[in-house]
């Protein structure tokens, strides 16, 4: 068996293949009993703060890929940007 992180901006996997081979794995396991994957995902500096997505597909032997789920993860910029549009003070009399 074999998965994948699809890269899409703004990730780049980073330090390792994109698709990793898991080998076989066995039917119905639960909870912690199973197989994991870790990939590093680099973040382009320039993408905007927020929410985005980033997609995870398998494959069995010589079959077509299928995609397991989509994951969001939210952006955050290191150094915030922070702008102020208006400031109102109460009158002095």
């Amino acid at each position: 068996m074999q998965v994948k992180l699809v890269e899409k901006y703004p990730f780049t996997v980073y330090n390792s293949d994109a698709v990793k081979n898991i080998g076989t794995i066995a039917a119905r396991q639960m909870e912690d009993i199973g197989v994991r994957q870790k990939w590093t995902l680099l973040v382009d500096k320039s993408a905007a703060t927020g929410a985005n997505s980033i997609e995870f597909w398998y494959k069995v032997a010589d079959n077509n890929w299928v995609k397991a789920g989509g994951f969001h993860n939210k952006c955050a910029n290191e150094n915030p940007v922070l702008a102020i549009n208006q400031i109102i003070t109460d009158k002095i009399v």
